[in-house]
C-alpha cells in the first residue's frame, strides 16, 4: 500500500511520540531514588504516573494549544489550564499516598536518617500543590513542541503557497508569440502558395516547428539552449519573409550549446522587441544579435535600430511579453545568475545579457 507524503508525515510523527514516551519511562525510572531495589508494584506505579502525564500531554497539546492559544482565547485557555494543572495534581498525590500505603509497599529507604532525593514527603499527607512543578513543566514541554510543529507547519504551507504562485505567475510570464504574427505568416505563406513558389513548403515546415515549440516546449522548466537558438533562427527565417532590401538582419551564433539548459522562451522576447520596432521600410534598418557561451556563461545581445518613441520600446502594453516581463523573469529564476544592460538613445536600442547556465 503506498502512502503520500501527508500519510507518511502523520506515521512519522506518531513513531517520534511512541518512542518519546518509552524514553521518558525509561529514564524516569533509572533515575528514580531507589532503582535497584524497586519492586514490580514500583513499574507499575511509574507507567500510570506516566499515563497521567501523557494524558494532560495530549490534552494541552490536541486540544488547548491549538484551539485555545492560537485562536488567542487567552481568558478562556488560562482558566482551564489551572483547573487542568491543580486537577492532575490531585489525581497524581492520590495516586502516590496510594502506592506508598499499598500493603505490600516496601518501606522509603533511610539515608543517614533522612529520605533520599525525590522522598520530602509525607505518605500520610495529602498536598495538591506538590505536583504544580511537574505539570508546569509538563505544559511548558507540550506548548513548545506543539507551537514549534505548527511554526514548521506554516512555515512549509507559506513556502508552497509561494512556490504555487511562482509557478503560476511564470506560467503567465512565459513568452506566447503574438497571434497576429501567424496571421501574417500565413498569409505570407498563402501569397507563396498562389505564385507557386518552392519556398512555401520549407517556411510551412519551420511554422510548423515554431507552433510546437511554442505550445510544447516552453511547457518544461528547462529546455536545451540548442533547441531555443533554433527556434529563433526559425522565427528570424520567418520574419525575413516580410522584409525589404533596406532591412538587414546579422545572428551570430557559436556552435557549443549542446550541453547547456536554459529556461524556455527567455531570450525571444529580445528578438521578438528588435523586430517590432527596429524594422522600418522607409529608411536602413538593422537589428544584430550574438549569442555564445564561455565557460558555462551565456553572452546574448541585440542590438536594433529605433524607428519609433523610445518611450514605446520600454512601456510595451500588448497581449504579448514585453520587456519588463522577461526582466521579471530573469529577477525570479536567476537571482544572482545574471547581468543585464539596457541602453536606449535616439539612434538604437541594445541589450546585453551574461547569463550563469545552470
Amino acid at each position: 500500500m503506498r502512502i503520500d507524503q501527508k500519510g507518511f508525515l502523520k506515521v512519522r510523527g506518531i513513531i517520534l511520540h511512541i518512542i518519546g514516551w518509552i524514553m521518558f519511562i525509561v529514564i524516569s525510572t533509572m533515575t528514580a531514588p531507589g532503582y535497584s531495589e524497586r519492586n514490580q508494584q514500583d513499574f507499575i506505579y511509574q507507567l500510570f504516573f506516566t499515563f497521567q502525564i501523557a494524558i494532560f500531554f495530549y490534552i494541552n497539546y490536541l486540544l488547548l494549544v491549538p484551539k485555545l492559544l492560537a485562536k488567542r482565547k487567552f481568558l478562556l485557555f488560562i482558566v482551564l489550564l489551572i483547573i487542568l494543572i491543580f486537577g492532575f495534581s490531585c489525581i497524581s498525590e492520590l495516586s502516590f499516598i496510594k502506592h506508598l500505603n499499598f500493603p505490600n509497599h516496601d518501606t522509603i529507604p533511610m539515608e543517614h536518617g533522612r529520605p533520599p532525593m525525590g522522598f520530602h514527603r509525607d505518605p500520610t499527607s495529602f498536598d495538591p500543590f506538590r505536583g504544580l512543578i511537574i505539570y508546569a513543566i509538563i505544559f511548558i514541554i507540550s506548548t513548545g513542541i506543539k507551537m514549534t510543529i505548527e511554526w514548521f507547519k506554516n512555515d512549509r504551507q507559506k513556502r508552497e503557497l509561494e512556490n504555487d504562485k511562482l509557478s503560476a505567475e511564470l506560467s503567465m510570464l512565459k513568452a506566447q508569440i503574438n497571434p497576429h504574427f501567424f496571421f501574417n505568416v500565413l498569409n505570407n505563406i498563402c501569397s507563396l502558395a498562389r505564385s507557386k513558389s518552392e519556398e512555401t513548403e520549407t517556411y510551412i515546415i519551420k511554422l510548423s516547428q515554431l507552433m510546437r515549440y511554442n505550445l510544447y516546449e516552453q511547457k518544461e522548466d528547462k529546455v536545451l539552449l540548442k533547441k531555443e537558438v533554433q527556434f529563433i533562427e526559425d522565427y528570424i527565417d520567418i520574419q525575413k519573409m516580410r522584409l525589404i532590401n533596406t532591412v538587414e538582419v546579422i545572428f551570430n551564433k557559436t556552435d557549443n550549446l549542446n550541453n547547456y539548459n536554459i529556461e524556455p522562451m527567455l531570450l525571444f522576447p529580445f528578438i521578438e522587441n528588435a523586430f517590432k520596432h527596429g524594422i522600418s521600410y522607409d529608411v536602413n534598418s538593422k537589428i544584430a544579435i550574438d549569442l555564445s557561451v564561455e565557460k558555462d556563461i551565456l553572452l546574448f545581445s541585440v542590438i536594433n535600430t529605433i524607428h519609433k518613441s523610445p518611450d514605446s520600446i520600454s512601456t510595451e502594453k500588448d497581449k504579448g511579453i514585453g520587456l519588463q516581463n522577461v526582466l521579471k523573469r530573469l529577477k525570479l529564476l536567476y537571482a544572482d545568475k545574471h547581468k543585464i544592460l539596457i541602453k536606449n538613445n535616439d539612434k538604437e536600442f541594445s541589450v546585453s545579457l551574461k547569463l550563469k547556465l545552470l
